[in-house]
C-alpha cells in the first residue's frame, strides 16, 4: 500500500524527556567523548540496520562507511570506540523517506571534544502512517571530564488523521539511555544522585543518606520504593530488577525489605516514630513514588507522593508503572538554558556566545574611545604652517581609520543581533515552551476570532461603502444627463439612447437592439422602454453580478420587484425552428450570444407588444441589449400570420 503525502504542518506531543550527567569514575578512565558517541551510533545502527534487514529505505550505509575507531583522534581517551567520524564532529545529515539524521557540534579553543554536540533523529512509525517520531539527544561538555545529556523525544501526528485521540504507546526509557548508562568507567547522575540499572537494597547503613537524598531541594529524580511482602523476605508484589531497567535514567528504584532487624529498626526510626513521617511510609508489599520536593515534617505532603498497594502493583505490570513514572518525569522535568538539546540549540548557543563576544568588545571599543578622548594632542615643536597642517592630516587620517573600524564592528554586531532575533522568531526551542504557551495560544485563537468577526464587519461594511458610492456616481451621472436633456424621450429608441447614458456601467446597448428600436411601432411607449431598461439595471444586474442567483430565482424576484413578466427562454415549438433561433443570436466582442431572455412590455398595439430582449455577459459584467422593440417573430406569430 502507497503511503499517503504527509502534510508539512504537524502538532507534536512530548512525549519523554531527561536530563542527566556522564563522568569518568576516575582520571584513569580518560576522555569519555568517544564511548558515549559510540553508544548513540549502536542505537542508530540497530534502528537504521532494521530498516535496512526489512528492504525499507535507509541510511545504514551512510551512518557506518566512514566508521572508525574515533578514541585514536581523540586526545586522552583510552580503549576503543568506533563510530561515524561524521556522527562524532556533528557533520552527520541523512534524509531518507523513513528516517532521517541530522548533527550539529560546536568546538571551542582549538580543542578536539565539543562544547555543544546534539542529533536528531526522526523516524516513521511502523505501524501507524501518520505518527513520527523525533528524538533529540544534546550533549554538553560540563568540566571535568564530564558531560550533560539532555534528552527529548516528540511524537507528530499527521493534520488529516481523524480519531477522536490518536493511540499514546507506553512510556519508559529509550534503549540508548540504557547504552549510555552501561558506558564502562562511567558513573551517571541527577544533580548529584547517582543513576542506575539495577535497583538499590536499603538497608541500615544506608537509610539516613537516602533521606538526606530523599528531602533534598536538589533532587530532581523520583525515587520508587518497593517493600517485600510480608513475612515473604526477598519477595516482592511486582520484579524490582524489571522496572528498574524500564525507568532508568527516569528515576532511581530502592528496595526495602524488614525482615531484617538493623532495616527495620532505621526504617522505624525514620518512618514511624514521627507522627507526620508515618503517612510517607511503604508497608509491606506496597510500592511509593516519591517526586521532588518531600519534606517527612510535612502532614500534608505526602498526598503528592503516589503509593501503590500491593493488590495494584499484582494486577499491574512494570509496563504500566514505567508509562506513570515516565509520564510524571517528563512532566516534571525543565531544561536549563545554555545547553544543547537539539542541534538548532547549538547554532543558538553560537550565536549567544558571538553576540557576548561581541558586547565584551564593545565594551572594550567604548573604554579605549574614551580614553583617547582625555588625551589631548600635543602640537609641540610643531613651528612652521606646514608641519601643523600634516600634523593635523595624519590626525585626520588616524580619527578616520578608528571611525571605519568602529563602525565596521557596529554593523557586525547589528547584523548578529538581527540574526539571534530571527532565529528566536523561527522558534529554534518552541518544544519546550510548548506546554507554558498552550493557555496563551488559546487566548491568541479567542482573539483572532474576535479580530476575524470584526474584520468581516469592516469588509462588508466596506463592500457596502464602495456599493454606495458606485450608487452615488451613477445617480450623480443620471442627473447630469437629465440636466442636460433638451426634452423627454418621445419614442423607443430615444429611450434606448437615454438609458445608454444612464446605465452605460451596467448594459450595452448592441448595433442590433439600435436597429430593432429604430424599427418599433409608435405605439410603444417610451416610458416603459425606459422603464423596463431601468430596472434591468437596477433589479436584474445585482442578482447576478453582486448575489449570484440562479436564473429562476432571478426571474421571479425580478417580477415580484418590477411588475414585468420576465422569460429565460422561447416556447418549445420556436426552439425546434433553426430560422427563429438564428435570430435570436447577436455578434458581440468577437462572441455569439443568445439573447432568448426577454421582458415583456404591456405597450404596443395587439400585433407589436414591446418586448427587450437581452444576455447576460460575465465576462464583461454586463447586461447587452440585443432587441428593443417589437415582438420578435415566433411560431406561434407565423401560424397567425398564416
Amino acid at each position: 500500500m502507497e503511503k499517503p503525502t504527509r502534510y508539512a504542518t504537524e502538532s507534536k506531543t512530548l512525549f519523554y524527556r531527561s536530563r542527566f550527567t556522564i563522568a569518568p569514575e576516575s582520571k584513569e578512565v580518560g576522555e569519555i567523548w568517544p564511548h558515549i558517541v559510540a553508544a548513540i551510533q549502536e542505537w542508530l545502527e540497530e534502528k537504521e540496520g532494521d530498516r535496512e534487514d526489512k528492504e525499507l529505505p535507509n541510511f545504514y550505509t551512510e551512518l557506518t562507511d566512514d566508521a572508525a575507531n574515533i578514541s585514536e583522534s581523540v586526545a586522552g581517551a583510552k580503549g576503543s570506540a568506533y563510530a561515524s567520524r561524521r556522527l562524532a564532529n556533528g557533520t552527520l545529515e541523512c534524509n531518507e523517506e523513513d528516517s532521517s539524521v541530522k548533527t550539529n557540534a560546536l568546538y571551542q579553543n582549538g580543542s578536539d571534544t565539543p562544547s555543544y554536540w546534539a542529533i536528531e533523529y526522526i523516524e516513521n512509525d511502523k505501524d501507524h502512517w501518520y505518527r513520527r517520531w523525533f528524538t533529540n539527544i544534546g550533549a554538553t561538555a560540563a568540566g571535568n571530564g564530564s558531560y550533560i545529556i539532555n534528552v527529548r523525544i516528540a511524537i507528530a501526528d499527521d493534520p488529516t488523521f481523524i480519531c477522536d485521540r490518536p493511540y499514546i504507546p507506553s512510556r519508559n526509557t529509550p534503549r540508548f539511555i540504557g547504552k549510555l548508562l552501561d558506558i564502562k568507567g562511567c558513573v551517571a547522575s541527577s544533580n548529584g544522585i547517582a543513576l542506575a540499572n539495577e535497583p538499590q537494597a536499603l538497608t541500615s547503613s544506608n537509610m539516613k543518606a537516602f533521606i538526606q537524598d530523599l528531602e533534598s531541594d536538589e533532587r530532581t529524580i523520583p525515587f520508587i520504593v518497593i517493600a517485600a511482602l510480608r513475612n515473604l523476605s526477598g519477595k516482592y508484589a511486582i520484579d524490582p530488577g524489571i522496572l528498574a531497567k524500564k525507568v532508568r535514567g527516569s528515576a532511581v528504584v530502592y528496595t526495602l525489605d524488614c525482615s531484617a532487624v538493623k532495616t527495620w529498626l532505621a526504617y522505624q526510626s525514620m518512618f514511624l516514630d514521627t507522627e507526620t513521617a508515618r503517612d510517607y511510609r511503604i508497608n509491606p508489599g506496597f510500592m511509593r513514588v516519591f517526586f521532588p520536593g518531600v519534606d517527612l515534617s510535612d502532614p500534608k505532603g505526602s498526598q503528592r507522593h503516589r503509593f501503590y498497594t500491593g493488590e495494584m502493583l499484582m494486577t499491574s505490570n512494570p509496563g504500566h508503572i514505567s508509562n506513570d513514572v515516565c509520564g510524571a518525569f517528563t512532566r516534571l522535568y525543565r531544561r536549563v538554558q545554555g545547553e544543547a538539546i537539539d542541534p538548532a540549540s547549538i547554532t543558538l548557543i553560537e550565536s549567544q556566545l558571538k553576540r557576548k563576544q561581541l558586547e565584551q568588545k564593545l565594551q572594550e571599543l567604548r573604554s579605549a574611545r574614551a580614553q583617547e578622548q582625555q588625551v589631548e594632542p600635543s602640537y609641540q615643536g610643531l613651528h612652521t604652517e606646514e608641519e601643523l597642517k600634516r600634523a593635523l592630516e595624519q590626525l585626520k587620517a588616524h580619527e578616520a581609520a578608528k571611525l571605519a573600524e568602529a563602525t565596521e564592528f557596529y554593523e557586525s554586531l547589528i547584523a548578529e543581533y538581527d540574526a539571534e532575533a530571527k532565529r528566536h522568531d523561527q522558534g529554534d526551542d518552541v518544544l519546550e515552551l510548548q506546554i507554558a504557551i498552550e493557555e496563551l495560544n488559546i487566548e491568541i485563537k479567542q482573539l483572532q476570532k474576535t479580530i476575524g468577526a470584526k474584520d468581516h464587519t469592516i469588509q462588508t461594511l466596506n463592500q457596502l461603502n464602495e456599493t454606495a458610492e458606485a450608487q452615488a456616481r451613477q445617480a450623480e451621472a443620471q442627473a447630469i444627463i437629465i440636466r442636460e436633456m433638451q426634452g423627454f424621450p418621445k419614442t423607443c429608441a430615444e429611450a434606448l439612447e437615454l438609458a445608454e447614458q444612464a446605465f452605460e456601467d451596467r448594459l450595452t446597448i448592441a448595433s442590433e437592439a439600435k436597429d430593432s428600436a429604430a424599427k418599433a411601432n409608435r405605439s410603444i411607449s417610451s416610458d416603459e422602454t425606459f422603464d423596463i431598461l431601468r430596472t434591468l439595471a437596477m433589479n436584474l444586474w445585482p442578482k447576478y453580478f453582486e448575489q449570484d442567483e440562479a436564473d429562476g430565482t432571478a426571474g421571479t424576484e425580478f417580477r415580484s420587484e418590477t411588475g414585468y413578466d420576465l422569460t429565460f427562454h422561447e416556447s418549445a415549438q420556436t426552439n425546434k425552428d433553426p430560422r427563429l433561433l438564428k435570430q435570436r443570436e447577436i455578434s458581440y466582442d468577437g462572441r455569439t450570444l443568445n439573447i432568448a431572455p426577454h421582458v415583456k412590455g404591456k405597450s404596443g398595439n395587439r400585433n407589436a407588444p414591446l418586448r427587450i430582449h437581452f444576455a447576460i455577459d460575465r465576462p464583461t459584467r454586463k447586461i447587452i441589449i440585443g432587441h428593443c422593440g417589437d415582438h420578435m417573430e415566433t411560431a406561434g406569430t407565423r401560424k397567425v400570420a398564416r
